[in-house]
């Protein structure tokens, strides 16, 4: 059956609704230092970064050419988060046949807390978000041609975020599983969609093997190093609840445990005596899950895996070490759709109430935060809540006047100078906010841990000054470089409400004598 966007009008109300809420929640506010992190990718386009494939860097430069300033970094993301409000819709229309499930799924997805959140800023979650909400839409109804559209969202899954390859092993549980799969596999498009969704990764791929697999290694040491502990276990299992909102994970799970029953289990009609083996194809206009049972068992299986079986491994890997909220947060989309279906298969009363509270939750959460950062109350105005977000114009415009002081302190040398001097800092934020509120553009590698500053490898010229930026005590800098001549360290703060929210220390060097190279198992 074709999709009618007429028939989604109510949706799409959601999603701009959605849009014009996320907008406000961030307007105004300095960029995120990873936001600015991203930024500096934009000023270098390439198919592949250090820490995640390149869309997140395409989509800033692009919106970044046509809209000033940090609405213009992030508007594109924005828009991501609209679009996933309504896959999730559409993911909804292919679970059930109940009218009410698409609306109930967009609103579950507008409210979830942190798709509110990665829909508004310029991250990689937001078109992950997106592509994984439309691939999981475009794989519960494939039939026939349709595997090439559900390629080319996969493909750009993976273009925003590795971790969207979790895809993969997915769909091998569902060949076991999915009847219908295996009788499609039978005929040429399901494979011809895989190849689409490899070809369009393919730039990534490439560079990926031409710069020594770097951004994988480093993802997959990310997500299954660290050391365990039941603190860092339970701060995940919290963000599981809170991140998608209390009822979204358990509504959507008992659905698709209940609609991927067999049909005939389930008491479904049509489903008996289906051929497992040599049966003709299934036409692209022949059934799907809006017209057959059967199809709609498929389509809750294939929904299932999807959006189940990130969460299995990211809960593994949450016993192996830390794991970050976010980092399931491109399945909450699907499952707002299995969600949607649920609420549609409940009594009224009930669902209206769940509905409800799900919504006025999601409302709270962010009106909470759109006031704590900008006016913090309880939350400390050096927390990462307010911290990350506010007095990143400030800190640059004092990085510059230590700067002077600090270059003046050596004599202020050729090149030591606030306007464009070449600046070692300890950890890549820093050196990204400061790219795009002081405007330097002359960064070495950071101390903290390997960044794209390791691969793009600048150094000052030998001989020559350079400075180095801190926040926190002046670090040992035997490991990082070779200088002479270095001068006292001058020292700034950035204070919101009589209080101290950032810090650093600045220090001038009259000679660079060259790097100490970093181990090259270092940069995974």
């Amino acid at each position: 059956m074709a999709v009618r966007l007429g028939d989604l009008r109510a949706v799409w109300g959601v999603a701009l609704a959605a849009a014009a809420v996320r907008v406000a929640l961030v307007w105004g506010l300095d960029l995120y230092a990873d936001e600015a992190y991203y930024w500096t990718w934009s000023l270098r386009p390439a198919t592949g970064y250090f820490d995640h494939p390149p869309m997140v860097a395409w989509l800033i430069a692009l919106s970044s050419a046509v809209v000033p300033g940090e609405a213009g970094v992030r508007i594109l993301f924005v828009a991501c988060g609209g679009l996933a409000v309504v896959f999730a819709a559409l993911v909804a229309r292919e679970l059930s046949e109940d009218r009410r499930a698409p609306l109930g799924a967009a609103l579950l997805a507008a409210a979830a807390p942190l798709l509110t959140l990665t829909g508004a800023l310029a991250l990689p979650d937001a078109p992950v978000e997106a592509a994984y909400a439309a691939s999981t839409w475009l794989l519960a109804r494939a039939r026939g041609r349709r595997w090439l559209w559900a390629g080319v969202a996969v493909g750009l899954a993976l273009l925003s975020k590795h971790t969207a390859a979790l895809l993969a092993p997915a769909l091998l549980i569902l060949v076991a599983w999915d009847r219908e799969l295996r009788r499609e596999l039978a005929t040429p498009w399901p494979w011809a969609g895989a190849a689409v969704a490899v070809a369009v990764f393919l730039p990534n791929l490439w560079w990926n093997a031409t710069h020594g697999w770097v951004t994988i290694a480093f993802q997959l040491r990310h997500g299954f190093g660290g050391t365990p502990s039941w603190r860092t276990f339970l701060e995940y299992v919290g963000g599981q609840l809170g991140g998608p909102g209390p009822v979204l994970l358990p509504l959507a799970t008992w659905f698709l445990v209940r609609a991927s029953r067999s049909a005939a289990d389930a008491g479904m009609p049509g489903a008996a005596g289906r051929p497992e083996a040599g049966a003709a194809a299934t036409p692209p206009s022949g059934p799907t899950p809006r017209t057959d049972p059967s199809a709609r068992v498929s389509a809750a299986r294939r929904v299932a895996v999807a959006t189940l079986f990130p969460f299995a491994v990211t809960t593994l890997s949450a016993l192996r070490g830390p794991v970050e909220a976010n980092w399931a947060a491109f399945a909450y989309p699907g499952l707002a759709g299995a969600a949607g279906a649920a609420l549609a298969a409940l009594r009224p009363g009930l669902a209206r109430g769940l509905l409800a509270g799900s919504v006025a939750l999601g409302v709270a959460v962010a009106s909470v935060f759109a006031y704590e950062v900008r006016y913090p109350t309880f939350a400390p105005v050096d927390s990462p809540l307010v911290a990350r977000f506010r007095g990143w114009r400030e800190f640059a415009t004092r990085a510059r006047d230590a700067v002077d002081r600090a270059c003046a302190s050596v004599g202020t040398p050729p090149g030591c100078d606030a306007a464009d001097p070449f600046v070692f800092t300890d950890g890549y934020q820093e050196a990204a906010a400061l790219a795009y509120y002081a405007g330097w553009r002359r960064f070495g590698r950071a101390l903290a841990r390997p960044s794209q500053l390791d691969l793009w490898g600048a150094t000052p010229p030998p001989g020559s000054p350079f400075v180095t930026l801190a926040v926190g005590p002046v670090p040992d800098t035997s490991g990082w470089f070779r200088a002479e001549g270095r001068g006292p360290t001058r020292s700034f703060e950035v204070r919101l409400k009589g209080q101290r929210m950032h810090r650093a220390e600045v220090t001038a060097y009259e000679r660079y004598l060259g790097p100490v190279p970093r181990a090259g198992h270092d940069l995974h």
